[in-house]
This record gives structure tokens, sequence and C-alpha cells, in this order.
């Protein structure tokens, strides 16, 4: 992805003339792009396998969305956080479908609720947005408006959750919507601290090292 994203701002860069930095953020913006869409065809082809399309989409997007506002640590790679973009999404859509939904309720679905997004609030306004080194941040107005979008985007998930909490009165699948939402909205969340940095950094050893020991078994 990285490499063919290159190629095309490589290509645009020349058509119009671009400089050096500008070029970078067009290779970043395409590369994006492609790691976006290729992660939802792969949430929602193994979704569909596992008989989770929809739980599995709800949060892939959640994390997405969130993402895009509050930023978050990052994998040195673009394959490997695709990887574990797509394993997560669906492997936590599972868990929230098939073990947590038959046992949920209205009453224990409002605790899970209030106690995410009371804590995501609080991680969002103590550290969103979080820098990414091949984006930083570079003035004072777009961290303003980054904040002011990851708040936007969070009282939306929380509005979503509490129709998902309404209609599950009636509909129990619709709570399983909800716990979806809830798993998407704690892995970005997650993102923003200290914790999920270091969990990054161990990913980025562990996926690094299993592909260093793969080019060693091609070239043997």
């Amino acid at each position: 992805m990285e490499k063919l994203a290159k190629k095309i701002a490589d290509r645009l860069s020349a058509e119009l003339n671009l400089d050096d930095e500008k070029k970078e953020v067009v290779a970043y913006g395409m590369a994006a792009l492609f790691q976006t869409f290729s992660t939802l065809l792969f949430v929602f082809l193994l979704g569909l396998i596992a008989g989770i399309p929809v739980e599995a989409l709800i949060i892939c997007l959640c994390v997405s969305l969130l993402r895009k506002y509050s930023g978050g640590a990052h994998l040195s790679s673009m394959g490997l956080c695709t990887f574990c973009g797509v394993l997560y999404s669906v492997t936590a859509a599972a868990v929230g479908r098939y073990l947590l939904s038959p046992l949920l309720t209205v009453r224990s679905m409002s605790v899970i609720l209030a106690v995410t997004f009371a804590v995501s609030f609080f991680i969002i306004y103590k550290f969103a947005p979080v820098a990414n080194p091949k984006k930083p941040i570079k003035t004072e107005r777009k961290i303003r408006r980054m904040r002011r979008g990851s708040f936007t985007v969070l009282f939306s998930y929380l509005a979503v959750s509490l129709l998902f909490l309404f209609f599950g009165q009636a509909y129990p699948p619709f709570l399983g919507y909800g716990i979806s939402l809830v798993f998407g909205t704690i892995w970005q969340i997650m993102t923003l601290t200290t914790f999920g940095a270091q969990l990054f950094h161990i990913l980025d050893q562990v996926g690094n090292k299993i592909c260093d020991n793969g080019m060693e078994v091609k070239k043997r």
C-alpha cells in the first residue's frame, strides 16, 4: 500500500509541480485512503464469514472516525496496522455478539455506557489530539479544531448508543450493536494513553520480529 501510494504521489506531484513537503502529505493521504478501504473490505468479508458483518463494521468505522480527530498511537507498518485493526474488529465483534449480548440487559448496558463514556470524555479532554510523527500538528488552531471534532464525534457515539439502548428493550440485537460501538470507542481511546503507546510498541516489535524471521526463512 505504501509503495503504491508513493508512486501515485510522485506522479501527481510531478504533474502539479508540488514541493517535497506537499508530496509527502499527498503520499500519506493516499496510503491512509488505501488502508481504510482495504481494512473495511477485510473486516466486512471476515465478519460475513463469522456471521457478524454489522457488528464488525461498527467497530471498525467507530475507530476510524474518532481517530481522524483524536489521533493516537501508530504502528510503524501500515500492513501490521491493517492486520491488527481487522483482527480486533472481528474478534471484538464475535465476543460481543456470541458471549456478551446474551448476557446483556438494559440495566447492565446502561452501566457500561456510563463508565465507558465518562472515561472517554476525560481522556479526550486530557490527551487529544495525539499527533502522528508522519503528520505533526503544527498550529494551535488545528489542535483546537481536532479536539472539538473529537468531542463532537464522541457525543455522537453517546447519542447513537442511547438509541441502541432504547430500541434494545424491544429488539435485543441492538444491545449487541451498542456493545460493538463501546468496543470501538474503548480501542481508540486506549491509543491516546501511555498504555496504548506501550502496547503498540510491543506489537511493532513482535510484528517486525515475525517479518524478519520470515525473510530469513525465504533466504534459506
